[in-house]
């Protein structure tokens, strides 16, 4: 899997942002480390960025399977 930069990342969406980052945040490496949610709390880029968490949180589930 080739890491995302954190310049790459930053122009995602917000789903995007939150998938990679779940799946890229732990790898040896990875510039984003430590870096969390950007969005207001309740806004809808809020919930999109969790969204994509989930979806990636999910996928990495049913891997393990």
């Amino acid at each position: 899997m080739k890491l995302v930069t954190k310049e790459a990342w930053e122009k995602l969406t917000p789903r995007s942002q939150g998938y990679v980052l779940y799946m890229q945040d732990e790898l040896k490496g990875s510039q984003l480390k430590g870096l969390t949610n950007p969005y207001r709390k309740g806004s809808e880029k809020w919930n999109a960025f969790l969204d994509g968490e989930r979806i990636a949180c999910l996928e990495a589930q049913d891997s393990e399977e």
